[in-house]
Parts: structure tokens; sequence; C-alpha cells
């Protein structure tokens, strides 16, 4: 695994976040107040799908996390059925391409 390094993201921090390769890695998008946080990362047994556990500790979920391993920072279709489903306002995924990273955060509600 590789550890990830951006920018803060939606007011969301994934410096130091565990990437990898070889399969979909992801967590939930917690907030407490003004803190925004990320919930445990999960892993994916494979690069198409990682179950992500909505919990935060005790703070609010506000949406979810995941890569896309050799694919783009662009909800798929069952990421936005998920994502409604769960009534979840964020939606933040980081693309993994020749070990180039790319991440993007999209209102779920302005997803088409």
């Amino acid at each position: 695994m590789r550890t990830l390094r951006l920018k803060n993201t939606n007011g969301y921090n994934f410096n130091d976040v565990k990437t990898s390769d070889n399969f979909e890695v992801g967590s939930a998008l917690c907030k407490i107040g003004n803190r925004k946080y990320l919930g445990k990362v999960q892993r994916g047994k494979d690069k198409w799908g990682v179950d992500v556990k909505l919990d935060c500790g005790g703070g609010s979920v506000e949406g979810v996390w995941h890569t896309h391993p050799d694919g783009e920072p662009v909800p798929s279709e069952p990421d936005i059925q998920q994502a409604r489903m769960h009534n979840l306002r964020t939606m933040c995924i980081t693309a993994i391409n020749n070990r180039k990273k790319t991440t993007k955060c999209y209102n779920v509600s302005n997803i088409r």
C-alpha cells in the first residue's frame, strides 16, 4: 500500500491514507461540530469494490470516500445508488492511475 498525499479536499484531510493499485479502500466521511474526519478505512477484496462501514464513532456521517484503482474519480452508477440509498450528502473518489492520484468530491444531490 502507498500513502496518499493530497491537499485537504472538501474540508476532509486525505493525507496519510494508505491506498493500493490492487484493491479499493474507503471510509465514511464524518463530522463533529466543525471538525471533519475520516472514519475507519476499510479495504476491499479487489479493485472493484469495498464495503464501507458508515460509522463515525459518535459523529455524524456526511458521506463516503473510496478509491478507483485504474479508474477515474467519477462515481459509477452503483456508487450513486448506494449513496442515495443511505441519504449521503457527499461522495469523494480518489482515482489512482500510474501512481498519479486525483481526488474529486461530489454533492450527491447534484449527480445525474
